[in-house]
């Protein structure tokens, strides 16, 4: 007997976003995923769940490169086994500056799920058996991070002709000096 399991995912949502001022940006939107998996293992199965998610995230610029950051994602499943219908929150949010010349270098102090809540839920569908599972996560973390964005180039600057490497011309060849063709008396 031929088996088949075939999984359809189905996701949609929509975003509002903003920059009030330099110094405040956000996003927020929801997202629904719904998922249909069938198979026709030892017995026709059709499993169907959702995801629904609403995410955000905000930035303020509070004082000469001084800002904060926060972001975060609402989690709810539903339609998984007893015990994996679940809702979450995941929370991330830092203080950091931006300096030098051009706000070039960023330091930023993060924590990364600050609820503590973070959650891993899948489900895998086999010609025979549905299974939903939670693996290991990382919880609750601290990050350092220095950041340094090199911004060295000028606008319309162009390398003199010397500079510039030769390029193939068609039929294979290189440029000659001069102006396009071999030199006289050579045979290409």
């Amino acid at each position: 007997k031929e088996y088949f399991t075939l999984n359809n995912n189905y996701n949609g949502g929509v975003s509002l976003s903003s920059n009030i001022s330099e110094k405040i940006d956000f996003n927020i939107g929801p997202n629904l995923t719904y998922a249909q998996i069938i198979s026709n293992g030892l017995k026709t199965t059709a499993t169907n769940y959702y995801i629904t998610q609403v995410s955000g995230k905000a930035q303020w610029i509070f004082y000469k490169g001084f800002f904060i950051h926060a972001n975060g994602t609402y989690y709810n499943y539903q339609g998984l086994g007893a015990g994996y219908n679940v809702n979450y929150a995941l929370l991330n949010g830092g203080v950091g500056a931006k300096f030098f010349k051009n706000n070039s270098g960023e330091l930023r102090l993060m924590i990364f799920d600050i609820l503590n809540q973070n959650n891993s839920i899948n489900r895998t569908t086999t010609e025979t058996y549905t299974e939903d599972s939670k693996n290991l996560v990382l919880k609750r973390y601290y990050m350092l991070t220095f950041t340094y964005t090199f911004k060295k180039f000028s606008v319309g600057s162009q390398p003199p002709e010397a500079d510039k490497p030769p390029f193939p011309m068609p039929g294979g060849g290189f440029p000659f000096p001069g102006g396009g063709g071999p030199p006289h008396g050579s045979h290409p």
